[in-house]
């Protein structure tokens, strides 16, 4: 092999080399944050937001903190799906399209869901075995 022939395979080999470790570093850099509230403003902490991108149907989700914030980082440009739900409340969904780069402020509200609570009682009767005649006592 000469030495001309390494040589061009060397520098074609850290060429390929140094675009795949670029290409490793990029990131997204868009994201959708904002606030979880009732409708009358007060924040809602401990809210579950979901996000799902709709193309890839990738999943995150997050909890609203203390003053209702939340945040998702690190978003692919596209169309998502973001939903909240906190106890005691209806749950918000909408959808949104986020463009690359983008810092999109979402604010979300909940409205007061309805409470309902149900209690199901059910009795049966003892079962009889009518084949055996002997009687039996437990204590």
């Amino acid at each position: 092999m000469q030495s001309g022939s390494l040589f061009g395979w060397s520098v074609r080999l850290l060429l390929v080399l140094a675009l795949a470790a670029t290409s490793a570093w990029a990131q997204f850099t868009a994201s959708i944050q904002g606030s979880v509230a009732d409708p009358s403003g007060a924040s809602i902490a401990q809210a579950k937001v979901s996000l799902e991108n709709l193309s890839t149907h990738v999943t995150a989700t997050t909890t609203s903190a203390s003053d209702g914030s939340y945040r998702f980082i690190s978003l692919a440009p596209g169309s998502y799906k973001i939903s909240a739900e906190a106890s005691g409340f209806a749950r918000a969904e909408t959808t949104v399209n986020l463009d690359a780069n983008e810092n999109l402020n979402l604010p979300l509200s909940l409205k007061v869901g309805a409470t309902s609570e149900s209690i199901e009682v059910t009795a049966e009767n003892p079962l009889v075995n009518t084949a055996e005649t002997r009687n039996q006592l437990t204590l």
